[in-house]
């Protein structure tokens, strides 16, 4: 087959074998262009697509991030020391040593207020003090008595022991 091949190559005039040859090579760069030139063009543009689309995803991400962030404190639970500090009520540990702490004595709208704070971060129990008392604080107790309750002036003291988390 090869010497049939020569012989016919051999035959041809100067200007069909320069036809046959710029001809092959046409062919030849066709078949390279369509074969691997314009798939790889193809990706090409799907993968610039995909990245303009991934990068304008990552913007909104990144910008949900921040609104999120911007939120962040003031939807995350608060401590109790920041609970307290918020509402401007001074409170010292209790004398056990454990985590808890016992407030001044508030008046019934702050102990209200102060409760409603703090009951998803901590456990918070009262004690009713005498109205009379309340300057040296030595009369703690349920005021049994009911006079000089909290209606007629009497102070609450909160103790404070925070959840473990």
């Amino acid at each position: 087959m090869g010497d049939y091949m020569v012989a016919w190559w051999q035959q041809l005039a100067q200007r069909e074998k320069i036809v046959l040859g710029v001809g092959g090579g046409l062919l030849l760069l066709m078949g390279w262009y369509f074969v691997w030139l314009e798939p790889l063009q193809k990706r090409t543009a799907q993968l610039q697509q995909n990245t303009a689309a991934r990068q304008t995803q990552l913007a909104e991400m990144k910008a949900m991030a921040a609104t999120i962030n911007e939120f962040h404190g003031i939807l995350a639970p608060l401590s109790v020391a920041e609970i307290l500090a918020q509402h401007e009520v001074s409170a010292q540990p209790l004398a056990d040593g454990s985590r808890g702490v016992q407030t001044a004595p508030l008046s019934i709208t702050q102990a209200k207020t102060l409760l409603l704070a703090l009951a998803p971060v901590a456990v918070v129990s009262m004690e009713i003090v005498d109205a009379e008392a309340v300057e040296g604080v030595e009369a703690v107790g349920n005021n049994p008595a009911g006079n000089n309750s909290v209606e007629h002036g009497g102070k609450i003291i909160l103790t404070v022991i925070a959840n473990a988390n």
